[in-house]
């Protein structure tokens, strides 16, 4: 998948409504996603058919990223905790066919 591709379906994403530094909660853009995965993937051949395991995931941007660009799985923990101590959980490879 081309970044451009890439980048237009991780804009379909949910993001934190407000992240909380003081949680740690800082977002990726879809830009910086896409272009990271696709350098791992041109660089180092190290997505297509690889496991991946997206520990604190936060809103799950790089899971996603990493499924659609061949991942055979892209996050263990897929729950972040926000600032009313709620569970934010988008269950965001739900939300996009990878």
């Amino acid at each position: 998948m081309k970044v451009r591709e890439l980048e237009e379906r991780l804009q379909e994403l949910e993001d934190f409504d407000e992240p909380s530094v003081m949680l740690e909660q800082y977002p990726t853009t879809p830009h910086l996603a896409a272009h990271m995965m696709t350098n791992i993937d041109a660089v180092f051949n190290d997505l297509k058919d690889k496991f991946i395991v997206d520990l604190g995931v936060g809103c799950g941007m790089l899971s996603v990223a990493a499924s659609l660009s061949g991942a055979r799985f892209a996050s263990v923990l897929r729950n972040q905790l926000m600032r009313d101590g709620t569970l934010f959980c988008p269950c965001l490879l739900n939300m996009i066919d990878c």
